[in-house]
């Protein structure tokens, strides 16, 4: 196998998802500001809405944003394990030693490959962010794993990245293990003691 294995996304779901979100941001800004007059409700109760949809909009849209600018792989496969890009609770690198297998799981018309690690509390403590720890949190109560790759929006079938992922974690098992450490010594100083 040649690595790294890159796999990219989907771009045009991205630019999709960014337009969608934008519209919701002007929707729910034209709640705050626009006429009342038509609606059964209340004009505290749309300003309400408004501002919630605004916030959680905005948010959503800075993580895209993000996702866009970075112009990374939203999934690296190497000999020193996965670096996951792919949502906006992404964590980076995760290291084979510390995978113990994969998952996949759907919910609603969205499929996911959970990765099970040994040690999820290190993990959790990785999101850049309280918002994106409070995601790995959620991920981690959901489904007992704070590392949850949303493959939809990957240039792959989901099946063919779960057969990909499952089969190297085999190969990387089947070394030995003082090629285990020596790949895992060639990491730049800063990654190795940052995954331990």
């Amino acid at each position: 196998m040649n690595y790294p294995i890159d796999i990219g996304f989907k771009k045009w779901r991205i630019y999709l998802l960014l337009a969608a979100t934008l519209a919701f941001v002007l929707l729910c800004g034209w709640y705050i500001t626009g006429p009342t007059e038509g609606f059964p409700f209340p004009p505290w109760v749309l300003m309400t809405i408004g501002w919630v949809g605004l916030l959680f909009f905005s948010v959503t849209l800075f993580y895209i944003g993000r996702m866009l600018r970075r112009n990374l792989p939203a999934l690296r496969i190497d000999t020193t394990g996965l670096h996951d890009q792919t949502t906006g609770t992404a964590i980076g690198r995760i290291g084979w030693e510390d995978i113990e297998g994969f998952r996949s799981a759907s919910m609603l018309g969205n499929h996911f490959i959970l990765v099970d690690v040994s040690n999820p509390e290190a993990y959790l403590l990785r999101g850049e962010g309280q918002l994106a720890q409070r995601g790995l949190r959620a991920n981690h109560k959901k489904y007992g794993t704070p590392i949850v790759i949303v493959t939809n929006n990957l240039k792959t079938k989901h099946e063919e990245l779960l057969a990909l992922l499952q089969d190297e974690l085999k190969t990387y098992r089947a070394l030995p293990e003082d090629l285990r450490t020596e790949l895992r010594e060639a990491l730049p100083g800063e990654l190795r003691d940052r995954n331990r």
